[in-house]
């Protein structure tokens, strides 16, 4: 049995559809020509899109990126990086006090200034996350920088400024939709570049191969389902120990791990609603009984399914790290 490029198609939607992506901090970078910005590793992957000027990102130890306006480029983690913008005439470049972009605050926008602030280069910069439920951020094995050219008919700029306003405006829902609105922006990325250019994207794990992508999008689309290994490696279209080995290869875990994880964090989507009760949330989530389903939820978040919203609501002082992990309330 052989995945139709529809099928595919289809598998990839779903995979963006339930992609949670989080707008962690974004900043604007002014570079008056003549200097340079340099700025150090972060943790997280990171998004640079040019609205105004022309200059060069140069990554240490890798290539020089020509910087035009409308050109989108997504950084690996973890790596030191400088923005110049030369003075055409062969004169050295001054350097600004390296930095790093913040990405621990959550919902912030920020400024920094090469030069005297008159911004012949013009960059947004930022962090984010976008991960599936039980799966590592969906960039964290991106080992190379990811560039796209935008024309004037098909720029996100207008969706990275309304991204920005959000976050400096500090309104209520911010965070929300400042999320929403990036993850438009990764949508149209994958959009073109599946298509015309899908080299990178086979370098993310979870692309990388379609058909343990296949079996993984069944597990989130569908978690109360009576999944097996034979029902999965099925839906993979491979023998168990293949799809035992490929699944743990692009996930770092293998493939029951990761069904129960993704089935404890719905779980815990379900619970934060306040519309249903303990024993309904186990039974949505795929557990036959009650008393199982609260020892899995108790080993995985620190606390009874039935105090789950109250500890949520304690921001900053969860029962254990891990919850703190989980709902996003601890730093990378």
């Amino acid at each position: 049995m052989t995945i139709r490029p529809a099928d595919r198609d289809e598998e990839i939607d779903d995979i963006l559809g339930m992609l949670n992506v989080e707008a962690v901090a974004f900043t604007e970078c002014r570079i008056e020509r003549g200097w340079s910005l340099g700025l150090g590793p972060a943790p997280l992957p990171g998004l640079h899109y040019v609205l105004e000027g022309e200059g060069v990102l140069a990554i240490k130890g890798g290539p020089r990126i020509a910087l035009t306006p409308r050109t989108l480029i997504l950084t690996p983690p973890g790596i030191h990086y400088r923005m110049e913008m030369p003075t055409g005439d062969g004169r050295p470049l001054r350097l600004h006090e390296p930095t790093v972009l913040p990405c621990n605050p959550r919902g912030q926008f920020y400024s920094t200034v090469a030069g005297d602030g008159r911004g012949d280069l013009v960059i947004i910069c930022g962090h984010f996350r976008a991960r599936h439920p039980a799966s590592e951020d969906l960039f964290a094995s991106l080992d190379a920088p990811i560039i796209e050219r935008f024309d004037a008919s098909d720029c996100p700029a207008s969706l990275l400024g309304l991204v920005s306003i959000e976050l400096a405006e500090h309104r209520m829902g911010m965070r929300t939709m400042a999320s929403a609105l990036l993850k438009q922006v990764l949508v149209k990325l994958f959009r073109r570049t599946l298509v015309a250019s899908p080299g990178w994207s086979q370098r993310l794990a979870l692309l990388g191969d379609p058909q343990v992508s296949r079996a993984f999008t069944a597990m989130i689309a569908r978690p109360g389902d009576p999944h097996s290994l034979k029902s999965l490696s099925n839906t993979a279209c491979l023998s168990r120990s293949s799809f035992v080995r490929r699944f743990t290869n692009a996930f770092g875990q293998p493939p029951g791990v990761v069904l129960r994880e993704i089935r404890l964090e719905r779980a815990a989507e379900l619970l934060l609603t306040r519309r249903f009760l303990v024993a309904q949330v186990a039974e949505f989530a795929g557990y036959a009984s009650y008393s199982s389903f609260s020892r899995a939820f108790r080993r995985h978040f620190g606390c009874d399914p039935s105090h789950y919203c109250e500890a949520r609501e304690r921001v900053g002082k969860t029962p254990s790290a891990r919850l703190g992990a989980m709902i996003g309330l601890s730093a990378p």
